[in-house]
């Protein structure tokens, strides 16, 4: 019997254990699935352990550990490699680990069963980890033409910006404390303060864990900073709860919105692809 599992630090709310013994049901599939909490202070050492024991077939990955995992992997498929991270990895017939990213297509489907055309468009990510990295490809892929990323790590400044395209003013805080803009995966980042100088965009994305459960009254924007950026579309990365207040905020506002549960199921059911010997 094939075994199956989710790395990651904290996991009581995780869903996964469900979905993939409901996907394994349908494909006839007997197999288990286990949730293993490791602590960042010992993960690499118990990846190892955990690889050596030969028990488990493949692996899923979560916060925090889905590009703290990447230099432990034997190999990694191209896409994940260019994505920045990891959230699926296949223990080969030989032992060796091997590293896929299956958010992105969670989140191609997320796009599409909410009729949410990009291309062209404007985004905006709240969050710069490994979740964010699957969205910024998917989006580009969609044909997205600007793509920019809130990070608590970008400090505001008085320093005047050159780059207006998103209706900055000259005197508004720029992308970064020093200089240069600094970007992730190519897309400038800027500080949460920034985000009622002008901007305006057309889909807003959550890639945060804020208003996760059981934080459920916590959103990355308020409804005021929301309403300034004027988006159509809203999504949230969070599956529990099904509607954040980042979600509620959007639905006050008539604006198409949507959690991760599509893009969970998806990513799972790609993993369960992957384990089963497809190519992706």
């Amino acid at each position: 019997m094939p075994h199956f599992g989710l790395l990651g630090e904290h996991l009581g709310h995780s869903l996964s254990p469900r979905l993939h013994e409901e996907i394994m049901k349908q494909r006839g599939i007997s197999g288990s699935y286990t949730l293993i909490e490791l602590p960042r202070d010992t993960f690499c050492a118990e990846f190892r352990s955990l690889q050596a024991t030969g028990r488990y077939r493949g692996l899923n990955v979560t916060i925090p550990y889905k590009q703290t995992v990447m230099p432990l992997l034997s190999h990694i498929s191209p896409q994940a490699q260019a994505i920045g991270a990891v959230n699926t990895i296949l223990f080969a017939d030989d032992g060796q680990a091997v590293g896929y990213n299956t958010d992105y297509y969670g989140v191609l489907a997320l796009l599409s069963e909410n009729r949410i055309d990009i291309a062209g468009k404007k985004a905006l990510l709240f969050g710069a980890g490994g979740v964010a990295r699957a969205v910024v490809a998917a989006l580009k892929d969609s044909g997205a033409t600007d793509i920019r990323i809130a990070s608590r790590s970008v400090l505001p400044t008085v320093e005047p910006s050159a780059d207006r395209s998103f209706g900055r003013s000259a005197n508004a805080s720029t992308e970064a404390p020093l200089g240069k803009p600094a970007d992730f995966m190519n897309c400038p980042l800027i500080s949460y303060e920034s985000l009622t100088d002008g901007l305006s965009v057309d889909l807003i994305v959550n890639c945060t864990p804020v208003g996760m459960w059981p934080h459920e009254d916590a959103s990355p924007i308020s409804l005021e900073v929301m309403k300034a950026l004027r988006p159509s579309a809203a999504l949230d990365m969070i599956y529990n709860p099904e509607e954040t207040l980042f979600l509620r905020f959007a639905r006050e506002l008539s604006i198409t919105a949507a959690c991760g549960m599509t893009m969970l199921w998806e990513q799972a059911r790609k993993a369960q692809d992957i384990w089963a010997g497809a190519k992706l």
